[in-house]
C-alpha cells in the first residue's frame, strides 16, 4: 500500500538493495534462509560485464549499485511495481499526455557517451526519447542526472535505459515520477506521494491516521529489522532500504515525514507506532518456539533503540529549530530541511504492537520511565508532559483473553492515562455476540481504541459475505 500505491515511485528495487527472506512454511519452524536478490526486477543485458557491487556506494545506508562495462550498448529494464511473475512484464501504467520525470545517480568511472530514456510496451515505444549526455568529470564522483519523456498513449509499459558509449560506469537511486503528484512541492521536497491513493483516503473523510502500520514496526528474525523511523527521513538516496515482517522490501520512499505531511494536509490526528524493542511474540515467541526476544532495559542499546527512538521522534515532530538542547534541534532541523519549519501537531504516540506479557510491560515501563527522566538540555525533564503526548499502549493480539485480561489489569492499575490499542480478528459470529462489548468498559480508566479490525474465518483467513451485513 506504501510501495506500488501511496508511493508515487514507478521503479521497484530502484537502489539495488533488494533482499528477500524465505521461509519454508507459515508456521516458520524450519529455519530462516536470507538470500540476495539485488537483480530482483531488473533485466540488464549488454556487451560487456555487469554486477552488483557495494564497493564504492553512495553511502552507507546505500551501498549496493549496478556496476556496467559497457562496449557499445547496454539495454537496463525495470518492468515496475504492478507485475506477475517474471521480468517479460510490462507493469508500468502510464497516462496519455503525462510527462514524467526521469533521473538517476551515476558514478564517473570512465565512461563516454549518453543514455536514452523511454518506457516501452509490448508492441513497441509509448513515449518520448529522453536522451543524457553523461557528463565528465572527476572519476569516482557520484552525480544525479535527469530528463524527461511524455506518454503518447494510455498503456502498461516498462522502463528502458540504453547506455551508448564505452567504458565503466556505475548507476543507483533510479527513478521515474509522473509529473502529478500530490501536494505543495516544497513540502514534499523528497518523498513524493499518488494523488491517486491520497483522494481516495481523502474521500474517507478520516480523523486519525495511524502508522507505519501495526507488525510492520515489530521486527522479524533480528531487531536490525524493526521499522527505524529515523532513516525514512531526509533524502531519499540516503534512507536505508530494509525488508519486513511481511518478507518484501520497503524502499522508504514514503517515510515519516510523508506521513506527518499527509496527516497534515487531511487533517488528520498523527499517530505514530514505534516498537519497544520486543520481536514479534507471534512469529519469534509461538510460531518458531525461540521465546521472546528483546532489547534489555537498563542496557546502551535498549536507551538508544527504544527511548531515544521515541524522544527523537517529539523532537522531529515537535522539536524546535532553535532548542538549546542539541538532539531537539539537530532532528528540528531534519523536519526543517525537509520542507516543514513549523513543528507538526503530534498529540498521540503508540509504543508497541499488539503486544502483551511481563516482556512488554517490562520493556514498556523502562521505556516511560526513560523518557519521563530524560536528560533534555542537561536537566531531567518529563518529555511527554514538554510536548504534550498521550501514549498508546497495547493489550496483545487478537483480544485474546490469556493476553487481554492480564494486560488490562496492569493497565488499570498503572496506566489509566493512557490509551489502549486492541486489535480483533475474528469470525462473523464473534462481531454479533460481542456488539456490547465495551458497554462495560470502565469509564473512568484507560481509554480504548480498535486499532485494527476484521471478520474472518480463522482456519483460513478469508473474508465471507455476511461480513457485510
Amino acid at each position: 500500500s506504501a510501495d506500488g500505491g501511496l508511493n508515487a515511485e514507478m521503479v521497484v528495487n530502484n537502489s539495488f538493495e533488494y533482499e528477500y527472506f524465505s521461509y519454508d512454511d507459515f508456521n516458520c519452524e524450519s529455519p530462516v534462509e536470507a538470500r540476495s536478490q539485488k537483480w530482483f526486477a531488473w533485466d540488464i543485458y549488454g556487451a560487456g560485464p555487469k554486477k552488483i557491487t557495494t564497493v564504492g556506494g553512495m553511502n552507507a545506508n546505500n551501498p549496493s549499485y549496478l556496476h556496467l562495462s559497457v562496449g557499445g550498448i547496454y539495454h537496463v529494464e525495470n518492468p515496475g511495481y504492478f507485475t506477475q511473475n517474471g521480468y517479460d512484464n510490462y507493469g508500468m501504467p502510464i497516462d496519455k499526455g503525462e510527462t514524467y520525470h526521469f533521473s538517476m545517480f551515476i558514478k564517473r568511472l570512465g565512461f563516454k557517451g549518453k543514455a536514452k530514456v523511454f518506457v516501452k510496451g509490448a508492441h513497441g515505444i509509448h513515449t518520448t526519447v529522453g536522451e543524457i549526455a553523461i557528463p565528465q568529470g572527476t572519476e569516482g564522483d557520484w552525480i544525479k542526472v535527469s530528463t524527461s519523456i511524455v506518454a503518447e498513449k494510455d498503456t502498461m509499459g516498462r522502463l528502458c535505459i540504453i547506455f551508448e558509449g564505452n567504458g565503466k560506469i556505475g548507476i543507483d537511486y533510479v527513478s521515474l515520477l509522473p509529473s502529478k503528484t500530490w501536494g505543495d512541492p516544497k513540502k514534499y521536497r523528497n518523498g513524493k506521494l499518488s494523488p491517486r491513493i491520497v483522494e481516495v483516503l481523502k474521500d474517507c473523510h478520516p480523523s486519525f491516521f495511524r502508522f507505519p502500520g501495526g507488525c510492520v514496526v515489530e521486527g522479524d528474525v533480528a531487531v536490525p529489522y524493526q521499522y527505524r523511523w529515523r532513516t525514512t527521513v531526509g533524502p531519499l538516496e540516503q534512507r536505508k532500504q530494509i525488508p519486513n515482517v511481511w518478507r518484501y522490501m520497503q524502499s522508504y520512499g514514503v517515510g515519516f515525514y510523508e506521513y506527518f505531511a499527509l496527516c497534515e494536509d487531511l487533517h488528520m490526528s498523527p499517530l505514530p507506532v514505534l516498537h519497544c524493542g520486543l520481536l514479534c511474540q507471534i512469529r519469534m515467541g509461538e510460531q518458531r518456539k525461540t521465546g521472546y526476544q528483546r532489547i534489555m532495559p537498563g542496557t546502551p542499546e535498549f536507551q538508544t533503540e527504544v527511548i531515544d527512538n521515541v524522544a527523537d521522534l517529539l523532537f522531529f515532530a515537535n522539536g524546535d529549530i532553535a532548542s538549546p538542547d542539541k538532539n531537539e534541534s539537530h532532528w528540528a532541523k531534519v523536519r526543517s530541511d525537509m520542507g516543514h519549519p513549523e513543528p507538526f501537531e503530534l498529540k498521540f504516540v503508540g509504543i508497541g504492537n499488539e503486544n502483551w506479557g511481563y516482556e512488554y510491560f517490562d520493556n514498556f515501563s523502562a521505556c516511560l520511565l526513560g523518557l519521563r527522566q530524560y536528560m533534555y538540555n542537561g536537566r531531567v525533564t518529563d518529555l511527554l508532559k514538554k510536548f504534550d503526548v498521550t501514549v498508546v499502549t497495547t493489550c496483545g493480539v487478537d483480544i485474546r483473553p490469556s493476553d487481554t485480561n492480564d494486560s488490562w489489569k496492569i493497565i488499570n492499575e498503572k496506566y489509566r492515562d493512557m490509551i489502549v490499542d486492541e486489535h480483533v480478528y475474528n469470525s462473523y459470529q464473534w462481531f454479533i455476540d460481542n456488539t456490547k462489548r465495551y458497554d462495560c468498559y470502565d469509564r473512568t480508566g484507560a481509554k480504548v481504541f480498535m486499532g485494527e479490525y476484521a471478520m474472518h474465518t480463522m482456519s483460513d483467513g478469508r473474508g465471507r459475505l455476511n461480513g457485510d451485513n
